[in-house]
């Protein structure tokens, strides 16, 4: 059995023993079955580990104030664990291996606040995503794609991960041409000046520019916000560039809700100060991150961010 099926290298390496079962199941259903079996036999070779990993996520939940009953705490966990290590990569190797259906995609892909998004485009000539780490995150850029293909997306992220999606991007959707792929060393304190330059770039030449709210951007001292009840260390970068460009942020992020189905959402433009100066960023940062406290709250099971929540705080 496949050892860690369905995460980032076995999609790579195991490529085409996926393709083999797409060709030998072809029922959506079937092929979903045969999937979720392969999953779980992988996470049952690594049990312990994995009932490692299950209690330091009990420990993280139980630092928020994401529900006051310590049962709803305990519910929120076992739905996570479950969502996270058994449901998800399955999702995510699973719309890969149909991006390229329109039918699937009309039938499970919804997209909320679709023209909010592309007036933004309209009116500013760019915008800054955040796109939040919940869900099947690593298909957003695949989906923006579609919205419009004269539009370049250009992502940041951390190298190891982000150069990982982008093999995957290139054997799954090969076709894709309008997503850049931009690697981060390491996401706090050592400055980066030529992402930096190349985030702007990117703006100027009217691109959508994707940042992960947790990625500095090399931009220096961090800012302490309000995060599910604690004092989080979260950087400035997405709200530098957006009040240096004047152009809006805008959060995206995903949720799966029945069967195959997904629910991409993009909330409501956030506006940065005509006047740039730290405090008006830092003043845009904290309204960023007030929506994704409430974003959290609203779907508690698919944020990823449980497991290194202890590592965000300021002890």
């Amino acid at each position: 059995m496949i050892k860690q099926a369905f995460i980032f290298d076995s999609l790579i390496k195991d490529y085409k023993f996926y393709q083999g079962l797409l060709k030998e199941y072809t029922d959506y259903d079937k092929q979903l079955q045969v999937f979720k079996k392969i999953r779980e036999e992988s996470v049952n070779q690594e049990i312990v580990k994995n009932i490692q990993l299950y209690k330091k996520l009990i420990d993280n939940i139980l630092l928020t104030n994401i529900n006051s009953s310590s049962e709803r705490k305990i519910e929120i966990i076992e739905k996570y664990f479950t969502r996270d290590f058994y449901n998800t990569p399955v999702y995510y190797g699973f719309h890969l291996f149909h991006f390229y259906s329109p039918d699937f995609i009309k039938d499970n892909v919804e997209i909320i606040n679709e023209k909010v998004y592309l007036d933004s485009i309209k009116k500013y000539g760019a915008v800054v995503l955040n796109p939040l780490h919940n869900d099947l995150y690593q298909i957003l850029t695949n989906y923006i794609s579609l919205i419009n293909k004269n539009i370049i997306c250009s992502l940041y992220g951390l190298e190891t991960s982000l150069k990982k999606i982008e093999k995957i991007n290139k054997l799954y959707t090969p076709t894709v041409k309008n997503i850049e792929y931009n690697y981060i060393v390491d996401n706090y304190g050592v400055p980066y000046p030529l992402i930096l330059r190349k985030a702007l770039k990117d703006i100027n030449q009217g691109k959508v520019v994707a940042i992960p709210p947790e990625i500095s951007m090399g931009l220096g001292p961090q800012h302490t916000v309000k995060l599910l009840g604690k004092d989080v260390s979260m950087p400035l970068g997405s709200s530098w560039v957006s009040n240096k460009m004047q152009v809006p942020i805008i959060i995206l992020h995903t949720e799966m809700t029945e069967k195959y189905k997904i629910k991409i959402t993009f909330e409501d433009p956030i506006y940065p100060s005509e006047i740039q100066n730290r405090q008006n960023i830092i003043d845009e940062s904290t309204h960023v991150f007030k929506k994704i406290d409430k974003i959290i709250r609203n779907n508690p099971y698919s944020w990823c961010g449980y497991d290194t929540f202890d590592k965000m705080m300021i002890k």
